[in-house]
């Protein structure tokens, strides 16, 4: 481990404190409470004072508002929100900079977490209720794929549960291919290491481990020895099919259409 990192998150600690309850933030947004955080940014709930409603204000952290590159990707996110139109997506209000940094705004999502769902909660999912939800999921992943947008962190912390249908959050990690951020100077910051192909297949890998997730709450441990999931869960041949595909032990899958349909053949033979 980098000696650095342990003296940043110190950094981090006093310096990306997030903003107190009550503070207005570009004198409308009065913060309600602190929704969450990461390495990248801070996530508020808000009330929006000029149109009387709840918001999500994202805040890129203070330490990173110094570097060039965090500011791109802060940008780039705004981008990406900008093109999408989806039910599963949050929907871009706003975006603006002041003295307090670098922010933009969302509708907010009035529902749960995955994490307090699958967690706290304790809510198992059956093969059908697994099947049903990732396939939501990927009707939103081919979404963003239509628009080359790759998701690249598709896990159960970034997805929200809405009326009991799954909401994709957090594009701090998505790639888009679109010529609007040559336009706005961040493809030569953000270069790509990998192809659109690699960063296609990272979102339908992380498809498999999240369905694969979902299947194991229903698992209950018979043996001490841990087995591999084909021999630990007892799947149709067409769910273990579609598992293997998705994370790439068999033969990838060239298209999201593809996917689909093999998701409805596995849910036809429960």
């Amino acid at each position: 481990m980098s000696l650095f990192r342990p003296i940043r998150k110190v950094i981090q600690f006093f310096v990306d404190k997030s903003l107190a309850p009550g503070v207005h933030i570009d004198n409308r947004y009065q913060i309600i409470k602190l929704l969450g955080s990461s390495s990248f940014g801070l996530v508020y709930k808000c009330k929006d004072l000029q149109k009387n409603q709840m918001v999500a204000v994202k805040q890129l952290r203070p330490t990173k508002q110094k570097f060039k590159k965090e500011v791109a990707l802060f940008n780039r996110e705004i981008c990406m929100l900008e093109q999408l139109n989806h039910k599963a997506l949050p929907k871009l209000l706003h975006s603006f900079s002041g003295n307090l940094g670098h922010f933009y705004v969302m509708e907010y999502i009035d529902g749960k977490n995955m994490e307090e769902v699958i967690f706290e909660e304790k809510r198992v999912y059956d093969g059908k209720a697994a099947l049903e939800f990732i396939r939501a999921l990927t009707e939103a992943v081919g979404y963003l794929h239509r628009h080359e947008i790759y998701h690249g962190d598709l896990r159960i912390p970034n997805i929200m549960l809405r009326e009991e249908k799954p909401v994709i959050i957090d594009l701090g990690l998505a790639y888009g291919e679109k010529e609007d951020f040559v336009a706005r100077n961040l493809s030569s910051i953000l270069k790509s290491k990998k192809t659109q192909e690699e960063r296609k297949q990272d979102d339908y890998h992380d498809l498999g481990d999240l369905l694969l997730f979902l299947l194991y709450t229903t698992f209950e441990k018979k043996h001490k020895k841990a087995l591999p999931w084909t021999e630990e869960l007892q799947l149709h041949h067409s769910t273990t099919n579609l598992l293997k595909r998705l994370l790439g032990i068999d033969v990838p899958y060239s298209s999201i259409n593809e996917i689909l349909e093999d998701i409805d053949v596995a849910i036809e033979k429960l």
